[in-house]
């Protein structure tokens, strides 16, 4: 190899070198503006909490239907519209019985009263009878803080603290249900 070849080949190479390295500060240049960082962290920030909305809902990549492709069981959704069907029938159950209480009062003042009319009703009841209102008003309270103490036996664990997983379970299949609940009249 002569001389001439040798300072050509290394002029070549330090050419090469210098287009890298404005290559690479040109690179830098542009991540480093203000904007460019913004856009990169949005980015990364949808990224994060799209995978941490599919971790939560059970559905990714790999996910067919409601159910992962390698059919390990049900997935989070499942678990959640499960839960919620549970909800739904407990509160269907609860308002059937307090239906059935409400049925038993009415009878309960139209006995007393001897009038089937319902405004006659309401007011004898009403003006006669403020001893079963205190009962009720009683009855009313009693079964409020059952149902607080219900809550708070459900979101805390048995030191008080907060059970966030049951919370957000619950969010969970409320919204499910109320996704549910669009879906349908949309379909209507």
């Amino acid at each position: 190899m002569s001389d001439n070849q040798s300072v050509s080949h290394l002029e070549s190479e330090i050419a090469a070198s210098r287009a890298r390295l404005a290559s690479t500060i040109d690179e830098i240049t542009f991540r480093a503006q203000p904007k460019q960082i913004v856009e990169h962290q949005k980015r990364q920030l949808v990224h994060g909490l799209k995978e941490r909305y599919h971790s939560l809902m059970g559905t990714g990549q790999g996910a067919t239907g409601s159910r992962f492709a390698d059919d390990r069981g049900p997935s989070k959704v499942d678990e959640v519209k499960a839960k919620a069907d549970e909800l739904k029938a407990q509160a269907t159950a609860k308002v059937d019985e307090l239906k059935a209480q409400a049925t038993t009062k009415v009878d309960e003042v139209k006995a007393k009263t001897g009038s089937d009319d319902p405004a006659v009703t309401r007011a004898d009841y009403r003006a006669g009878s403020s001893s079963s209102g205190t009962d009720l008003a009683a009855q009313a309270r009693a079964t409020s803080d059952q149902a607080r103490l219900k809550l708070d036996e459900l979101t805390h664990d048995e030191y008080g603290e907060l059970r966030t997983d049951r919370i957000a379970l619950g969010l969970a299949a409320l919204g499910a249900v109320l996704i549910g609940a669009g879906v349908a009249q949309r379909n209507s």
